[in-house]
């Protein structure tokens, strides 16, 4: 009985050893199987990233009216690029932009201002090929509520392209936020903005630190 309890001892160590070892090759293989699932995926995101659209912006000047007679509204031009430097069509391809006041007094949020644009309708939708580029000036008139302090007021200008992948629909955007500050500057030196100045050509600065990632 002895010598059979050891064998049968002997057994079980065996068949637990082999079990053991079975366990671990099934573990390296759904390891290894992970990881190669992992690597496709990478890989089919890589890609659809190198065939997708993708659109540059750049915005060279800025001019901002302000009329005398109609001091409720301010009037917006951007001059401006964009080029699709990527693989495919972009369609659907908007420009969007908002001049926003900022400085003492105002209670201007940029981010939200910035969101907003991707509820703004714009004219003209269009495809965009791959390494085409428009270059244009579009000009509107944007409303101009009272702010609590207009004795040093500034602007800014948030921007985007928005655009969807002709591959698959989905949408994306290339966004910016600008400074501005007078072309000329004025005789006090004060680069401020008031009602009825008229016409103000404006020098633009991108704002690196405002300014989203495009997607």
């Amino acid at each position: 009985m002895g010598i059979s309890t050891i064998g049968l001892w002997l057994a079980t160590k065996r068949l637990w050893k082999g079990a053991e070892a079975q366990a671990r090759d099934l573990t390296r293989s759904a390891d290894a199987a992970l990881i190669s699932a992992q690597a496709a995926a990478d890989a089919a995101k890589i890609a659809y990233a190198a065939a997708r659209p993708w659109i540059q912006l750049h915005v060279s000047k800025a001019h901002l009216y302000f009329n005398e007679d109609n001091q409720t509204e301010v009037g917006c031009q951007l001059n401006y690029s964009i080029k699709n430097i990527g693989q495919t069509p972009a369609i659907e391809l908007r420009v969007v932009f908002k001049p926003v006041p900022v400085g003492r007094g105002s209670e201007s949020d940029i981010e939200l201002e910035l969101r907003s644009l991707k509820n703004l309708a714009s004219r003209n939708p269009r495809v965009l090929f791959p390494s085409d580029k428009i270059e244009e000036g579009f000009s509107t008139n944007f409303p101009f509520p009272n702010q609590a302090d207009e004795s040093m007021l500034g602007f800014k200008v948030v921007v985007a392209v928005l655009y969807k992948a002709a591959l698959d629909g989905q949408e994306y955007w290339t966004p910016a936020v600008l400074g501005l500050q007078h072309e000329t500057p004025p005789q006090d030196r004060v680069h401020r903005f008031y009602r009825g100045m008229g016409n103000v050509p404006c020098l633009v600065m991108r704002l690196g630190d405002e300014t989203p990632q495009p997607t």
